[in-house]
C-alpha cells in the first residue's frame, strides 16, 4: 500500500481502536517477528535530525520501547503526552523510549505544530519510506498504530501490544522485561529422560 493509502488505513485504525484501550480481534502484527525473538536491528535519524537512535541486534544495554505511532491515529494523539510524560521518568536510567512515526516529512505541518503544542522531549523518529510501506515498520510487521513492542537489554522481544496502552501498563512490560521471566528452551516430549532435564530461562 502507499503511505496516503497508509494514512487511511491508520485512520480507520484509530476509529476502531479508539471505541477501547485496547485493540480486539485484529492481529497484533503480520507475525515475522514474535515474543522470544531476537529484535531486528535498526538506526532512525530524530525527526530533527540532531541525534540518532537505534535498538535491536547490535544495539542492546538498556530496554527500549518502541511506540510505532502516527498523527494521524487519534488514540496516538492521546497517549503521547503521557508516553512523554513517563519518558521523563526513565530518560536516565536503564530504559530507552523511540517514538517511530510513521508519517514523514511530508506531513511536518501536521506533525510538528502537534510535538510542539504538547511539548514533546521524548526521541521522535520517521521511519524510512519506501515505495510501499516503511522500512522499520515492514521488519517488525506492524498492521497498525499505536504498536508497542518492549525488547530487553539483550534486544530480545519481552511484550507486543496493538492498540493504545496505559502507561502502567507499560511500566509492567518495562519490570517484566528486567527479568529472567520465560524459558526459550522447551522439552521435546521423549527427547530426553526427566532425570536428565535441566531448568534453563532466558
Amino acid at each position: 500500500m502507499s503511505r496516503l493509502i497508509y494514512a487511511a488505513v491508520a485512520i480507520s485504525l484509530a476509529l476502531i481502536i479508539s471505541t477501547t484501550s485496547y485493540a480486539e480481534n485484529i492481529p497484533a502484527t503480520t507475525g515475522v517477528v514474535r515474543v522470544g525473538d531476537l529484535a531486528p536491528g535498526f538506526t532512525l535519524k530524530t525527526i530533527d535530525g540532531k541525534s540518532e537512535v537505534c535498538a535491536g541486534e547490535g544495539c542492546t544495554g538498556k530496554i527500549k520501547v518502541l511506540v510505532f505511532w502516527s498523527f494521524f491515529c487519534f488514540p496516538c494523539q492521546a497517549e503521547m503526552p503521557d508516553i512523554d510524560e513517563y519518558n521523563e521518568e526513565v530518560k536516565d536510567t536503564d530504559v530507552e523510549i523511540i517514538a517511530i512515526g510513521l508519517d514523514g516529512h511530508e506531513f511536518d505541518n501536521f506533525v510538528l505544530p502537534f510535538i510542539d503544542k504538547h511539548k514533546l522531549k521524548l526521541p521522535l523518529t520517521y521511519d524510512i519510506p519506501t515505495e510501499d510501506y516503511y522500512v522499520v515498520a515492514e521488519k517488525y510487521g506492524v498492521v497498525g498504530t499505536p504498536t508497542f513492542f518492549v525488547l530487553d537489554a539483550e534486544g530480545k522481544v519481552r511484550n507486543i501490544q496493538l492498540g493504545r496502552l496505559k502507561v502502567s501498563a507499560i511500566k509492567a512490560m518495562v519490570e517484566s522485561a528486567r527479568s529472567n521471566a520465560f524459558c526459550s528452551d522447551i522439552i521435546k516430549p521423549g527427547a530426553r529422560k526427566v532425570s536428565e532435564a535441566k531448568p534453563s530461562s532466558n
